[in-house]
């Protein structure tokens, strides 16, 4: 329901796609209300539309969200997983906006929640699923136990969270630190320090001497553990947690501290090194996150700790509220200051709104002589006090209204925030804010024997802080060593400085608010309490935003930025007024008959809310009405255009078929030979039939075309034209004309030769050698005239009778004039001749490429025929003679491939580096995993052991390099095929009965002999599940882009021409779609249809199946895409509210009809593509069901098995209904989804995994082909090869 978190995240990540800024999402509310759940499915919609089918970016900033919540969330008593720290994610983006990388900073982790813990609180939950998996191998090095056996995570009394597995949750955080490509050796580093801090949080501190000194056991065993774990020397660990230096002037003593006091520096110290490693963590992300190209814009994400109040507040609470306050402050400037002087600016008349202005609150927390400067200048008195700083704070701020003291003066007061007031309490402030870590037993930690320790901890503050050059002059008395806590800051300017540089972030950038509102103290589902939620609102400023967008104008620009998008609508442009504020004007009274929905001001327009988006949507239909005439008008050219092309070819065939007819009127069989026209050409209109009558039977009168222009150009052209009309108008005349050509000939006499001197015979067209497929007529072109057609004394035709049908053209430098037609008044024109000619052409090339694949194939089964001749010859001779064929110089032909070892590199060039697939079509599918085998016998033949390795292991290395820099689907799919045939080979020749009990006795004799392989089939089935793994990401990755478009956002039920999708198999050509080419169509037009998707779907198809890919593994592969096809579409629908409807689901349904149509004609529908297909067709029926009664609910509930409860709420929820007769559906139906649902067990995530690999089963597929039929055609090059 609206306002959604998606709603809001699409907003942002629109305006930088629009406007090219920076934006910001501040995610804010009280502890417990869902902030930390709101950013993750934030950053998540960021990662899934900026995706763009680059996985391994998304998957690294989802995978950060584990990690820290893992290191810096805790259970409270108002939450079970609060973030004990802020963080601001920055996620950039490219030109294109795609997700390019992330950067995380962090703010003031809770590191006094490492050493101390309230009842029923927990320590940070890595603890916690370290202690889980303390039996674990991998953690046994690190001595732990349960959580209850330490100190650091047994204060709370609580150790257990209802419903949640710390061992399954420390699963997702090992596989996210390995997502992030982080080494198992830093991940140990890791688990090895915060082991370290348990045992550290056990080592015992004994007091003695009556409580002035304190020792600790050198037999302690967790001090051992402790130093053990981190390479350190025991002894002085332990003499420096009891003791400290103390320095004045230039001299320096050791004194002793108490058993507090050493307890104080042991938590100091454990808090110090969880600190540090928190911050390795964070730095080891930002390392896995960062992107090395130049981002160009980003989002940034706040996810920062709520507002707490709880019954002791501590320093920690005190800079959570300040940092809250910091926001509220920001959040006010944003939209009550700046858009209220921005109206006074604008004169626009408007009412001053109130509202609760918290920057007295600010000043008294950071302003001159605040409370953090007192506390600091407390930090600096060498004895200072938290009941001292108190009294400083009563005596300063006792007369402001925001500051209250108590009436029990025992160190706490009161601040007034913007929520409410709060009560802290003083003790422990100074302490914190020092954050004071003993020097000597920071020097111990530095000398670790680990490098990764001792890196972590070496003090580096010097080299941040940049020193002005000075001369150096040596004093003459030893320099004073300055303890380093007093260069170092404290904590509350070290925050104080974190939040400036936050909010100047923000106030760069576009912000975005989420408010989260805590429906509930009591952390109960379904229970809501209005008088808390209504607090909530009131404290942090949503009301008066309320009041203030109702009663202002939320929507501006500027007037020439107005004018660019919305100048479509003008309808009446004036070209009179030149000013852009006063053609805006005409343009918003014609469009917004109210004048109270937009105001007009010295430099921007105003608009109130919906209004915006009413002008988009007329837009919208302006431009869709535009696109319609363009196309309606291009379409009807292009058609009028095929009309005139087909109407004068149809004019030639006339033309060339009555001349024809003319020269043999007598004929019986002349009405015969045509059938009647097409309907179209009947369409012509009574007055041309009546001035074109015909008297031939069956056949309609002659389309009217133009006489061609006479004059050397027009019949140079004629000539290579002629040709080809010739032959596609001979191609329709049976064999029997020539018969009653010549018989014409012969009645005609010498009348008939005369005839022939002066014009040509009808139906005849002068042609060049080209055009008479290479050979010159004789006496056609070597004269201005023709001879006549001489006949013998019994009137029987000449031998030259038999060349009337050549005709005279009369030369005038290349050639005179157009031939004339006896019987006709009607012409060849020019683009006549030129359309026969182009279609006479491509009917060549395509009988030039079928007889082309002919002479391959044929030359291949020659080859065949060949070797088989050979062995023939071979078994007769052994036959006859009683020899065998080696005795006499011949052996048979075994199936072997000899070759010299120093021909192996040759060999791997030509069979694998080198091949193209494309020239492979013709030969024997899998052909190279054949001709590999057969070498392979050849070295187990001879027991070559040496050339059997190397042949191997060179040939998987080079598939592998070939792979490596593949594009497209055409190299896996090849490949893939091979590995497998040659896989299949090793198992049928193996020798093993399994194997070959369904080999012929022929290849059972070609079993090898001396080497077991069945380590290299190991080798060959990885490589072909890599291979596979590949082929499923590349046509995945192709797919993608096309599934929005073609299956949700195709209208194909809806448009005035919808018609039955169907899919071209010339406009889907393999090397167009699988190619390289098919990125560049993705990112010039986006916009793809149902056809498209399917024509692409036949492409691979294809493209598998003349590889010879195994039927079975061709079924996996179809069914790992529809599973993709399925989630991507479905994730789509459950984030976009515009695709939700009635509309939606019908559409849906016809477009997934449509893909299982493809897979039934297919042989596909047992793949398991349907079953993948079933969560959207649920989601397509559940749009179309009704969802207003009980009973409609259980039909939901029965039917829609594939979707999970939430994605069933979310559905129902996003549903929009088309128009004010359908109604939204009711909260009170969604909750009885959810109430019959409860039990059902379905996983938590939304979206589905898109990234899901079905693990490839690989079958084993004998082959019926005898090694030694193998042919090898010369198109491989491989002459060195020797039959054996």
């Amino acid at each position: 329901m609206d306002p959604h978190i998606y709603g809001v995240a699409e907003e942002a990540y629109r305006r930088m796609a629009r406007e090219g800024r920076d934006q910001s999402l501040v995610v804010s509310g009280e502890s417990g209300a869902g902030k930390t759940v709101s950013a993750k499915f934030a950053m998540r919609f960021f990662a899934t539309v900026g995706g763009g089918g680059c996985g391994e970016v998304e998957s690294r900033v989802l995978a950060a969200g584990p990690v820290l919540e893992a290191l810096g969330n805790a259970k409270t008593t108002r939450n079970d997983n609060s973030s004990r720290f802020g963080k601001y994610v920055e996620l950039s983006f490219d030109r294109r906006q795609r997700l390019q990388g992330a950067r995380i900073t962090t703010f003031l982790l809770e590191k006094s929640r490492v050493v101390l813990q309230a009842e029923k609180e927990r320590n940070y939950h890595i603890f916690y699923q370290l202690c889980a998996c303390a039996h674990r191998p991998q953690f046994q090095s690190l001595a732990l136990e349960g959580s209850e056996g330490f100190f650091y995570t047994s204060q709370g009394g609580e150790a257990a969270i209802d419903g949640v597995d710390d061992a399954k949750e420390m699963e997702k955080t090992q596989n996210a630190l390995g997502m992030l490509g982080v080494p198992e050796a830093q991940q140990a580093a890791i688990f090895r320090l915060l082991a370290a801090i348990l045992h550290l949080g056990n080592v015992e501190v004994k007091a003695e001497r009556d409580g002035d000194a304190s020792s600790v056991s050198d037999d302690d065993p967790h001090l051992s553990h402790f130093c053990t774990l981190l390479t350190l020397d025991p002894p002085p660990v332990a003499h420096w947690l009891c003791h400290r230096r103390l320095r004045a002037a230039a001299e320096s003593c050791v004194t002793n501290m108490a058993a507090a006091q050493g307890l104080a520096a042991r938590d100091a110290l454990a808090k110090f090194l969880y600190a540090r490693l928190f911050l390795w963590v964070l730095e080891i992300l930002n390392g896995a996150l960062r992107d090395a190209q130049e981002r160009q814009r980003f989002i940034g994400v706040l996810d920062v700790y709520g507002f707490e109040t709880f019954a002791t507040n501590s320093f920690e609470q005190f800079c959570i509220n300040y940092a809250n306050e910091k926001l509220q402050q920001q959040f006010n400037v944003h939209v009550f200051k700046l858009e209220q002087e921005e109206y006074m600016k604008e004169g626009i008349p408007w009412s001053l709104i109130e509202f609760c202005d918290n920057q007295p609150c600010i000043e008294l927390i950071e302003g001159k002589l605040g409370i953090l400067d007192l506390l600091d200048e407390e930090c600096k008195v060498p004895k200072g006090s938290d009941l001292g700083w108190a009294q400083k704070l009563y005596g300063r701020h006792a007369s402001c209204p925001y500051f209250r003291k108590p009436r029990a003066a025992d160190g706490t007061f009161v601040i007034r925030h913007f929520a409410e007031e709060v009560e802290y309490s003083s003790l422990g402030f100074v302490e914190k804010n020092r954050d004071t870590v003993y020097e000597e037993l920071l020097d111990v930690v530095r000398a670790s024997g680990d490098p990764t320790v001792a890196s972590l901890f070496r003090d580096d503050d010097s080299t941040n802080q940049t020193q002005p050059y000075k001369i150096p002059v040596r004093s003459a008395r030893p320099p004073i060593r300055t303890p380093d806590r007093e260069n170092r800051k404290t904590v509350g300017q070290q925050f104080r400085g974190s939040l400036r540089l936050l909010m100047e972030t923000l106030n760069a950038t576009t912000p975005h608010y989420v408010r989260c509102i805590k429906p509930n103290e009591q952390r109960q589902p379904f229970r809501f309490d209005p008088h808390r939620a209504v607090q909530q609102l009131r404290a942090c400023g949503v009301l008066e935003t309320v009041r203030i967008s109702a009663a202002g104008f939320p929507s501006r620009c500027s007037y020439q930025d107005f004018l660019t998008r919305y100048r479509v609508l003008i309808k009446k442009p004036d070209p009179v007024k030149k000013d852009p504020k006063l053609i805006c004007q005409d343009l918003l009274q014609d469009l917004i008959k109210d004048p109270e929905h937009f105001r007009l001001g010295r430099t921007k327009l105003f608009f109130r809310s919906s209004q915006v988006a009413y002008l988009e949507k007329l837009r919208a239909e302006r431009l869709l009405a535009a696109a319609i005439l363009i196309q309606a008008t291009y379409r009807g050219w292009l058609q009028r255009r095929h009309f005139r092309r087909k109407r004068l070819a149809a004019a030639i065939l006339q033309r060339h078929i009555r001349g024809f007819l003319a020269r043999s009127p007598s004929h019986p069989s002349t009405s015969r030979l045509f059938l009647p026209p097409p309907p179209f050409w009947q369409a012509r209109g009574r007055a041309q039939r009546r001035h074109h009558p015909t008297s031939l039977p069956g056949f309609c009168g002659p389309f009217p075309v133009p006489a061609p222009p006479r004059g050397r150009h027009h019949v140079a052209m004629l000539l290579p034209a002629a040709g080809g009309a010739a032959a596609a108008g001979g191609a329709a005349i049976p064999a029997g004309i020539d018969g009653r050509r010549r018989a014409a000939g012969s009645r005609h006499g010498a009348e008939g030769g005369a005839a022939a001197a002066q014009d040509p015979p009808a139906g005849q067209i002068p042609q060049s050698p080209a055009g008479r497929g290479g050979r010159a007529a004789k006496g056609t072109l070597g004269s201005g005239t023709a001879p006549a057609n001489p006949t013998r004394g019994n009137g029987a035709p000449a031998k030259g009778a038999s060349k009337d049908g050549e005709r005279k053209v009369v030369k005038d430098g290349a050639l005179g004039s157009a031939p004339r037609w006896p019987h006709s008044d009607q012409h060849m024109d020019r683009e006549d001749l030129i359309e026969a000619y182009y279609g006479m052409a491509e009917t060549n090339r395509l009988l030039e490429s079928q007889l082309q694949e002919q002479r391959l194939q044929h030359e291949a089964e020659l080859e065949a025929i060949r070797e088989e001749l050979r062995v023939a010859r071979g078994d007769v001779d052994e036959a006859l003679h009683g020899t065998t064929p080696q005795t006499e110089g011949r052996r048979p032909y075994r199936g072997m491939l000899d070759y010299d070892p120093a021909d192996e590199p040759l060999l791997i060039r030509y069979l694998i580096t080198e091949l193209d697939p494309t020239k492979m079509a013709a030969a024997l599918p899998c052909l190279p995993a054949y001709i590999l085998f057969m070498c392979i016998r050849r070295a187990d033949d001879v027991n070559d052991a040496r050339r059997l390795q190397s042949l191997l292991g060179a040939a998987i290395n080079a598939i592998k390099a070939v792979l490596q820099d593949s594009h497209g689907v055409e190299l896996p799919s090849f490949w893939l095929a091979n590995c497998l045939r040659l896989l299949h080979c090793l198992k049928q020749y193996s020798g093993d009965p399994g194997f070959m009990c369904e080999s012929s006795a022929r290849q059972q004799e070609q079993s090898l002999r001396h080497f077991d392989l069945s380590e290299y089939r190991e080798v060959l089935g990885a490589l072909s599940a890599n291979i596979y793994g590949q082929l499923c990401s590349t046509a995945g990755s192709d797919l993608q882009p096309m599934v929005v478009s073609a299956v949700l956002e195709s209208q194909t039920l809806w448009g005035p021409t919808a018609c039955r999708p169907c899919w071209n198999p010339k406009r889907y050509g393999v090397p167009q779609l699988w190619g390289p080419r098919s990125s560049h169509r993705a990112e010039a037009d986006p916009s793809y249809t149902l056809q498209d998707l399917i024509g692409r779907l036949e492409a691979l198809y294809r493209v598998v199946s003349e590889h010879g890919l195994d039927p079975e593994v061709i079924l996996q592969l179809f069914r790992q895409l529809f599973y993709r096809l399925s989630a991507v579409a479905l994730n789509h629908l459950l984030l976009r509210k515009e695709l939700c409807s009635w509309a939606t689901g019908l559409q849906l349904r016809f477009n997934i009809s449509q893909l299982e149509e493809w897979l039934h004609r297919r042989k596909l529908q047992h793949s398991g593509a349907l079953q993948a297909l079933q969560p959207l067709i649920q989601a397509a029926q559940l749009l179309q069901l009704n969802k207003k009664s009980q009973q409609d609910a259980q039909a939901i509930c029965s039917h829609c098995t594939a979707l999970s409860c939430q994605q069933l709420v979310k559905l129902l929820s996003l549903y929009t209904p088309l128009d004010d007769f359908e109604e939204r559906v009711s909260v009170a139906f969604i909750r009885t989804i959810q109430a019959t649902l409860k039990d059902r067990g379905d996983p938590a995530e939304l979206l589905l995994d898109t990234r899901r690999c079905f693990p490839l089963q690989i079958p084993y597929n004998p082959s019926s082909v005898p090694l030694d039929a193998v042919p090898i055609p010369p198109v491989l090059r491989l002459h060195f090869l020797v039959r054996v």
